[in-house]
Formats: C-alpha cells, sequence, structure tokens
C-alpha cells in the first residue's frame, strides 16, 4: 500500500500521550497566560530544550519536559545537541536555554553531544582538563537550566562530571542559573529526582517568563527575536510534529543490511557504517561452564570491501535482532501472529507512519538504518527496530502511571497495557550494543570478546539482545557494524611501561594494545629508527586456569616474543584449577599488594595504567586500591590521592574502559 500524502500527527495521538495531569497540580497558577505567552513570544523567543543522550533516557527527558511546557502555553522547542554549538546559546531568538546531558562511560559526554561539550568548554581557551579563566561576557545576558544524569554507584568519582562541567563553564561565560545543577542518579531513583526537577523548572519558568513580560508590554517587537536575527537557527523539523514525506509500507524485510546497500544511513555522528561477514568463531570458555563466552572475528562482506575505521582501543557497534522467540511473543501480545507482514485492515501507511514518527526522530545511540518514507511490517518492526526485551522509556512508564495501569520491568509488556497501536509511539527504538574491539587494526579483523548475557527483570529471565543474536550466528553470516573512538588510547612513545589490568571480557581492548605492540616490536625489530618498546604487564583475573583464562596461549606467545613483559593470572578461587580455597582472591587484591612497583612504574619510569572491567565491581576495586598505593608511597591524605588520580586521567596516565 502507497500513500504519498502529506502526513501529519492527528486522531491517532491516544488521550494518555497528551495527558498533563503529572504536572498542573504541581505548578501554582497553572498556565502560562494568553497575554504573557504574546508578549514573551514578540520580545524573548523561545525556550531552546536540547538533549544529549546515548541510551534514550535523557532524550526521553527532554521530550516529556517539552510536551509538558507546551501543554502549559510555555514556546519551548525540542533539538538534538549534536546540531548545537556554543554560537546556539547567543542566539537571540531563545529566551532559555536548557540542556538535558547524560555522563557516558568513563565521564564523558554522549556521542551526539560531544561537539557541543567541546565547544563549550574551549570557549574563551577553556579545555577540559584547565582550571576555569575568569568569568567572561559571552554569554552575558544568556539564561539557561541543566539536568544531568548520571549513576553515582557504578560511576562514583565521575558521577555528575558532564552536567558540572557545562554548569561551571556557563556561569564562566556569563549565563545566569535559573536552577541550582538537576541530578539525576540512575543508581536509585531517576524518574523520582527528574520530577522534581521538572515541576521546580516549569514553576521557575512561568514565573521568570512573566515577569519578563510584566516589564516588557506595551513596548514594540524586539528586532532581537526577528526572523532575521544572526544566529542561523538550528533544524528542529525532526522534531515537530508534522512530516511531509511520500510514504511506504514495506513489501519485505528492511533490514540495516539493505539500508547499507542502498546507502540510507541516517546520522549526524561521523562515523564509519559497513556491513561485516562473521569469519570466525569459538567458545573461550570450557565446555562444562555454565556461561558463555564466544570470540568473534569479522572481516569484509562481499557488500563493503574494507573493515571500518578503527585504532586500538576503540569500539565497534554491533545492529542486533531481537530473537524470534521474543518477536513472536510481542506478535502474539499484539495478535499479531497469524498475519506478521500486516498492521491491521483499518491501518494504512499514512495511520502507521503518524503512530511510528517518534521513533524515527530519536536521536539515541549510533546511526539508525530507518528512512522516513518507510514503514516496516509487524515481523520486521519487532525484530529489527524496536527495543521490546529492555526497560520501559521513562515516557512509557509515565504513561503507565497516568493511565492507571500496572507498572513493568521490560517494554513489551508494558506497551500490551496501553491501546494498540498507538502505545507504539512511546517505545524506543533497537540501538547498537556497543563492545571493545579486541584486536589491533593491522592484523586486517575486527575481533569480540563478548560473554552471553541473560537477565531477571522480574518478568522472566530475559537473554541479552546483542549477545544472543551474536551467538545465534553461523560463520559466514553477515551483521551491520559501525566503529566508533574511545578513550583509551595508545602511547605515542611506545618506550613508556604499560600495565595493563582486566577481569573477564574486560581483556578484549587490552588485547588489542598489546596486539599493536607486537606490529610495533616487528618494525622495531627490522628498523633501527623504530623507537623500543617499554616494559608491559598484565594483570588478568578468571575464575580459574581450566575455565576462563581467555587468550591464555597468546599471552605466552608475546611472552615469548617479547611483546609482553610478565603475565600475571589472578584466579578468584586461589587456584589454577578452580578448587574451593578459604578466601576469594580479585585482580584489586594483587594490584594492593604490588603496590610499590605500580607506584615506581608511574611516578618514576612515566608509566601508563590501563584498566577495563565491571564499572561497579574490578573497576571501583582497583581505583580504591590505587587511591590506597597513592596514599601509602606518595604520602597523601585520601582526598589527595583521588586528586592525583584525576590529574594522571586527564594526563593519559590512568585510562579506563568501564562497562
Amino acid at each position: 500500500m502507497v500513500s504519498t500524502l502529506p502526513l501529519l500527527h492527528r486522531w491517532w495521538r491516544p488521550l494518555f500521550y497528551t495527558s498533563t495531569t503529572h504536572v498542573t497540580p504541581l505548578l501554582t497558577g497553572g498556565y502560562l497566560c494568553r497575554r504573557s505567552k504574546e508578549i514573551v513570544h514578540r520580545h524573548l523567543g523561545t525556550v531552546a530544550v536540547r538533549f544529549g543522550s546515548q541510551t534514550g533516557t535523557a532524550e526521553d527527558f527532554a521530550s516529556i519536559l517539552v510536551k509538558a511546557g507546551k501543554d502549559l502555553q510555555m514556546p519551548m522547542v525540542l533539538s538534538c545537541l549534536q546540531e548545537a554549538t556554543i554560537e546556539s546559546l547567543r542566539d537571540s531568538s531563545v529566551a532559555v536555554n536548557i540542556i538535558v546531558i547524560s555522563n557516558y562511560g568513563n565521564g564523558e559526554p554522549p556521542d551526539n553531544a560531544a561537539k557541543f561539550y567541546q565547544s563549550v568548554l574551549s570557549a574563551g581557551g577553556e579545555s577540559q582538563s584547565q582550571s576555569p579563566k575568569p568569568t567572561d561576557t559571552l554569554l552575558a545576558g544568556r539564561h539557561h537550566a541543566i539536568f544531568g544524569l548520571g549513576n553515582k554507584r557504578a560511576y562514583p568519582e565521575r558521577y555528575q562530571k558532564v552536567g558540572r562541567c557545562l554548569e561551571a563553564q556557563l556561569q564562566q561565560l556569563g549565563s545566569t542559573p535559573l536552577l541550582p545543577l538537576g541530578e539525576g542518579d540512575d543508581s536509585a531513583d531517576i524518574e523520582g529526582d527528574f520530577e522534581a526537577w521538572e515541576a521546580a523548572i516549569l514553576q521557575r519558568l512561568k514565573t521568570w517568563l512573566s515577569e519578563q513580560a510584566d516589564g516588557m508590554e506595551g513596548q514594540p517587537k524586539s528586532p532581537s527575536t526577528s526572523a532575521n536575527h544572526r544566529d542561523k537557527p538550528e533544524d528542529t523539523s525532526r522534531y515537530t510534529d508534522t512530516i511531509s514525506v511520500p510514504i511506504t509500507i514495506a513489501t519485505q524485510a528492511w533490514t540495516p543490511f539493505d539500508a547499507l546497500k542502498q546507502q540510507v544511513v541516517h546520522c549526524d555522528l561521523q562515523v564509519d557504517c559497513a556491513s561485516l561477514r562473521l569469519e570466525e568463531k569459538h567458545s573461550l570458555r570450557a565446555s562444562w561452564s555454565p556461561r558463555e563466552c564466544w570470540h568473534f572475528s569479522l572481516g569484509p562482506s562481499d557488500t563493503d570491501s574494507h573493515l571500518p575505521t578503527f585504532t586500538a582501543g576503540d569500539h565497534v557497534g554491533i545492529y542486533a535482532a531481537n530473537s524470534p522467540e521474543t518477536v513472536e511473543r510481542a506478535l502474539d501480545l499484539f495478535h499479531l501472529s497469524e498475519h506478521p507482514h500486516q498492521w491491521g485492515d483499518d491501518l494504512n501507511a499514512t495511520d502507521m507512519a503518524t503512530i511510528l514518527a517518534p521513533l524515527q526522530a530519536q536521536r539515541r545511540g549510533g546511526p539508525f538504518f530507518w528512512p522516513q518514507n518507510l514503514i516496516p511490517d509487524p515481523l520486521t518492526f519487532f525484530t529489527w527496530w524496536c527495543d521490546i526485551v529492555g526497560p520501559p522509556t521513562a515516557a512509557l512508564r509515565r504513561a503507565l502511571r497516568d493511565a492507571g495501569a500496572p507498572s513493568h520491568s521490560t517494554a513489551l509488556h508494558a506497551l500490551a497495557e496501553l491501546p494498540f497501536p498507538t502505545c507504539l509511539s512511546l517505545a524506543s527504538r533497537l540501538q547498537p550494543r556497543l563492545y571493545s574491539i579486541s584486536s589491533a587494526p593491522h592484523t586486517q579483523r575486527l575481533d569480540m570478546t563478548v560473554a552471553r548475557v541473560d537477565t531477571d527483570l522480574g518478568e522472566g529471565v530475559h537473554a541479552g539482545v546483542s549477545s544472543t543474536y551474536l551467538a545465534s550466528l553461523s560463520v559466514g553470516d553477515v551483521l551491520a557494524a559501525y566503529t566508533r573512538a574511545s578513550s583509551m588510547r595508545f602511547p605515542s612513545d611506545s618506550s613508556r611501561p604499560m600495565v595493563l589490568i582486566a577481569a573477564g571480557t574486560g581483556i578484549a581492548p587490552l588485547r588489542s594494545l598489546w596486539q599493536e605492540r607486537q606490529r610495533r616490536l616487528s618494525e622495531h625489530s627490522s628498523s633501527d629508527s623504530s623507537p623500543p618498546l617499554g616494559e608491559c604487564i598484565v594483570y588478568f583475573g578468571c575464575n580459574a586456569a581450566n575455565e576462563d583464562y581467555y587468550y591464555a596461549d597468546e599471552m605466552q606467545q608475546c611472552l615469548q616474543e617479547g611483546s609482553l613483559s610478565e603475565v600475571i593470572p589472578v584466579f578468584t578461587y586461589g587456584t589454577e584449577t578452580g578448587s574451593a580455597s578459604q578466601k576469594l582472591t580479585f585482580v584489586q587484591d594483587i594490584i594492593a599488594q604490588q603496590g610499590q612497583r605500580l607506584y615506581h612504574i608511574v611516578h618514576e619510569k612515566n608509566g601508563i595504567l590501563y584498566v577495563c572491567g565491571a564499572a561497579n565491581g574490578m573497576c571501583s576495586g582497583v581505583r580504591k586500591a590505587l587511591t590506597s598505593i597513592w596514599m601509602d608511597y606518595g604520602k597523601l591524605s585520601a582526598e589527595e590521592a583521588e586528586l592525583e588520580l584525576i590529574r594522571l586521567e586527564s594526563q593519559g596516565q590512568y585510562q579506563e574502559d568501564c562497562f
């Protein structure tokens, strides 16, 4: 079925999607009055709400805020920080700049906010590692509010680093905060944190806009808010409620591979996308082990003659599909199993495009492959495009609450509580899963080390989407992927000592580093001009040598050839065979025992520490051990030792890749 009529959001919006019952009771005085609204539009301009989001939560919160603000007659406009710069904050047609931004990975901004973040920090000669300069006037007269998202338990040392840096820098540049920085903690009640801040900012905006309107009533229209203001407006059309494109219902499955073949990739990020062929797959754990861990080796497919660009330590994003069992469950819940290629007799292309438009507008995660003029059939939609295994989005949870429906821990069961198919407008797009690349570029392959993940979300055990998808592949199968840079980097001076610390699949990026050392060792052997390699020590934690000592033979080979100096395996149960011992031993325990040696390598030899593992497990434990080491051998207080680790991080001497 094909329709070429312009598409407008209309009666398909469900009642729960336009509910404002969660906002109005929190505000004194209710709506912004018509008089104030007209004056604000005439003299002040819009309230620009911009988000930076990696997994989608910040985008959901920003969308909720804009919806609530519009319902209260506030002139709000939603956009992604990917399109913003420091100049955007000076836009004379904007009354207030509101930023909702997540703290990603090791205290980094999300991919779609990285350029904006750096443009703000570098304004006036600033950089992330430098102390603030005296207050500037670049943003004098501007107003802002920021809500930051983070995880205090997983990343205590970097909690809210991005939001706090932005808040401090905007104030240094002269912008006035309407509220103190709002902080949402994902390890506690992040939605409660946001709702409290949402109520506060809406009330503050109403008061502030009304005050500004009172002071401007009767004045002529300000030229600063005219259509010809000097700053180019951002492209916000993708976030509006109107779409005007030819719409087509897919007659066959549309996968990421089809999009790659036709070069239909919608992405503002500079990433290298490719379809790759699985060339090698083998288990890294003993056959009797209850867990699964796989080594995957990817090469170019027939479609792409090259691997996507990467360096040692980088990440690869994999486009996975929901499992057939999960998809069948979704089709059953929505009564689509008998006709999985039809949305329904009374639903045409325009109707479904209206409902699914919010998913197409999402700007989270990596690049996506869904053309705006194509509507997938139900089977394709639930297989490739809809996140039905993950937790419900913030907007979906709020819709459940407003509808008086019970809460659920998975998106699929939450969606099933609301009217179909309009509930799909509150779904989240299935995002690529990032993995550390476990090979160096010169090997001409892209390797991954992946553990199979099963999670009990309270409504049954759910297999990890990406790890299950990868485990189901056979050699010769093709998958879609892209690469992205990470914060982990090989030293420009290869003579500097390196200490590699990992547990489990955290070995992946460290393997890419020692493979890079193999290449440089070979170059040094064949050329006198190549610098010699510094020492390299590996600390690797696992249960037992006969169960999960990943890449043991390869590390032994590196020891023999000289690319590794020493490998120190740390067996959790204290023995190579995994037999029970009185006390469990972890990597951080051995790090603490070898404190003097490590302190000497870093401070006397200018060495570099690389750490990769679970954020709230090994990484946190290693950091605490290093803090104690710096206190003991550097004669520092606990606060001074932590500041010293932060200094080492800023200089690249302490690099983490936590998950």
